[in-house]
């Protein structure tokens, strides 16, 4: 995994990993990082929970507005990922959702979040980030 120029490991629980990135506007962009299970554990199932999670994304996020959804080859892994805006306390939020495939049964998802007004400073970022992430043996 390749960390942008000002981001670093934050300190965190033992359900993943986060990365900061600079703050700025008393804001600091943010990459968690962690394992997620889907069921049943076959490409269907994948889909499946694909679908949910834009049903949650409607249902959890106010304003929620669908910027972005692709396919990517992570470190040879299919990989969908979506960006979406919506509104927080703190303004609106662009987010970066990655579900890397690792093994039939279990995902690890990337979330990487800014302040829209900033995003043509840390979206890049996020992306290169999340797209450079890289599996062990």
């Amino acid at each position: 995994m390749s960390l942008p120029p000002g981001w670093q490991k934050l300190p965190g629980g033992d359900a993943g990993v986060t990365f900061g990135g600079p703050p700025a506007l008393g804001y600091r962009p943010i990459v968690a990082i962690a394992h997620e299970p889907f069921r049943p554990a076959t490409p269907a199932g994948f889909a499946d929970g694909i679908d949910e999670l834009r049903r949650a994304q409607l249902r959890e996020y106010e304003g929620f507005r669908l910027v972005r959804e692709w396919v990517a080859d992570v470190d040879g892994r299919p990989t969908h990922l979506v960006t979406f805006r919506w509104l927080h306390a703190v303004g609106e939020l662009t987010q970066v959702l990655a579900l890397v495939v690792v093994e039939p049964g279990l995902a690890l998802q990337a979330d990487g979040v800014c302040l829209t007004a900033l995003e043509s400073d840390h979206l890049p970022d996020i992306e290169s980030l999340v797209l450079s992430i890289g599996f062990a043996g």
